[in-house]
């Protein structure tokens, strides 16, 4: 039985909206009209009260390709600045090209071969290129990191010598020891991963969280779930559940990058508008583009309260998210979508 919603909060009224020099300029060069903007943020405030219940500085929306940084002081919005999306979010390419790496290298052939099973050569040196590209692609994500927070204590040349000592082990014929050096550095970039995830434009403290260490039953299918209402979250869960389906729920960004790092999902679920009251926060569909890239076999289901009266559908139609959703994967709450999972599973049976 779904559970009933919580009552919504009243629309909110936003007495003025100013735009700083910069998001001018801004708006400007990428050729959207003040009036568009300003009619978007109305649009949300309206149909998303609980974003604008309180005061806030510097929050990130998605407005058709771009996105918005923008603060509110309970009367008056300033818009701060219109960005593209990799302007706006700087280290979540790199960070998502680091998770499809290491992913990839939790399935290389000597983690998957019984106990005592010698790797073959060809086996070994293709696990040692990889190796090398995971390490060079932390390298960049690092530099790109510290250029924008500062200093992060990580020594990329402390990962450099355990894969010259794996590979320098595996010339020689001694196995064992090129795998635990590959072992040892694997837990190392997971745990640099984790504790590095990349944060909104407004945020940008190190992630002090653990991820929680998934059990997925193996074969089995498996969908996350990123939802920050509580609610919302459970009418999920209960409604994927019923299926017979393994369920992660996250209710922040961070949450299901953590989960991301510990396991390939086949589907994807997540809210196009994650509440800003986390210091995490992020437009869903960054998460979704996050899933998608670390594995473009991922399939992603994005949902929306108000997808007629927002720029949910504009944003389908725009070709920077293509490649994330199909318009049929866009669903309005609420909205059961089994049958679509159910399909989607049929589909990509081997």
């Amino acid at each position: 039985m779904i559970a009933p919603l919580k009552k919504s909060l009243d629309s909110v009224k936003i007495d003025d909206i100013v735009f700083t020099s910069p998001a001018k300029n801004d708006c400007d060069l990428l050729d959207v009209p003040l009036d568009e903007l300003t009619t978007f943020v109305k649009t949300e405030a309206k149909n998303h009260p609980k974003i604008f219940a309180a005061e806030f500085l510097s929050i990130s929306l998605v407005f058709s390709q771009f996105v918005v940084l923008l603060s509110w002081d309970k009367s008056k919005v300033t818009i701060e600045r219109l960005l593209n999306r990799e302007e706006a979010y700087p280290l979540n390419n790199n960070w998502v090209t680091c998770l499809s790496l290491y992913r990839q290298a939790t399935l290389l052939p000597y983690r998957l071969a019984p106990a005592e099973t010698i790797v073959l050569s060809a086996d070994a040196k293709s696990t040692i290129r990889h190796y090398f590209k995971l390490v060079r692609s932390l390298k960049i994500y690092i530099m790109l990191y510290e250029f924008i927070n500062g200093n992060t204590g990580i020594n990329i040349a402390d990962l450099e010598l355990l894969l010259s000592e794996a590979e320098f082990a595996i010339a020689n014929n001694k196995t064992n020891i090129s795998i635990a050096r590959m072992e040892t550095l694997l837990s190392t970039i997971h745990k640099i991963l984790v504790s590095y995830a990349p944060q909104t434009p407004r945020s940008n403290k190190k992630t002090t969280s653990n991820p929680k260490r998934l059990a997925f039953k193996e074969n089995v299918p498996a969908i996350l779930v990123i939802e920050d209402d509580e609610d919302w979250r459970e009418i999920i869960k209960e409604m994927i559940e019923g299926i017979g389906i393994q369920t992660y729920c996250a209710g922040t960004a961070i949450e299901a990058m953590q989960a991301m790092i510990e396991h390939d999902f086949d589907i994807v679920i997540t809210d196009m508008l994650l509440s800003m009251e986390h210091a995490d926060a992020q437009d869903g569909r960054e998460i979704a583009t996050a899933a998608k890239k670390s594995n473009p076999k991922t399939k992603v289901i994005v949902l929306t309260a108000f997808m007629g009266l927002t720029n949910a559908v504009d944003g389908v139609k725009k070709q920077i998210y293509d490649d994330i959703f199909d318009k049929q994967d866009l669903f309005l709450k609420p909205y059961d979508f089994r049958k679509r999972i159910i399909d989607i599973l049929e589909r990509t049976e081997p």
